[in-house]
């Protein structure tokens, strides 16, 4: 049985978060936060709310609370959100695992046109050059100084061979290995918390 446990699934808008979350996080095993869905299921009067997300957030939080196995979804790049999601994680005894999904802009930009919805340009452009430093921190360490017990860094490719997200976080499957274990693709950014 797995442990407990909370994943945050990181991306730019197109990067490919909620194809993951509905391959791999099976509704049976998972609590999943996805801000889309989240928003369709709000009523219309609240849809038009521009500032909706607090509501998300508060979503987020009863469900590490309530839950053993919670995915959620977001664009990672505020700080306080990551942090709140491990503070969370810690105070109800869990696991915390950040995923990011590295694509390009033009992959992420190809997958926001094959859903039918395309962040503007200026938000796609402010995405892109936080999460590029985000993935400096994740690959140089920092980043799992927030509380995390596992980063994991997959791109694209590697995403779409990830099937079970239970087995991804509990190193059960090639992704969810250290980068110098055998088997690692190349290419493969992962780092425990735990590491040096």
């Amino acid at each position: 049985m797995m442990a407990s446990v909370v994943v945050l699934i990181v991306g730019i808008p197109g990067a490919g978060k909620t194809t993951l979350i509905d391959r791999a996080a099976r509704p049976s095993d998972w609590t999943v936060l996805d801000l889309d869905r989240f928003r369709r299921r709000l009523r219309p009067r609240l849809r038009r709310i521009p500032v909706f997300y607090p509501f998300y957030v508060l979503a987020i939080i009863v469900a590490i609370a309530r839950d053993r196995h919670v995915v959620v979804e977001a664009r990672g790049t505020y700080g306080w959100l990551r942090r709140l999601v491990t503070v969370c994680a810690r105070f109800r005894g869990r696991e915390a695992v950040i995923v990011l999904l590295d694509a390009s802009p033009a992959d992420a930009i190809a997958g926001e046109v094959s859903r039918g919805r395309v962040a503007p340009s200026g938000v796609m452009r402010v995405n892109t050059a936080r999460w590029s430093r985000l993935l400096d921190a994740a690959r140089s360490g920092k980043l799992a100084t927030e509380g995390w017990s596992q980063v994991l860094v997959l791109d694209r490719a590697q995403a779409s061979k990830v099937d079970d997200l239970g087995e991804l976080v509990s190193g059960r499957s090639a992704f969810g290995r250290n980068s110098d274990e055998e088997g690692e693709p190349d290419g493969q950014a992962s780092a425990d918390a735990s590491d040096p």
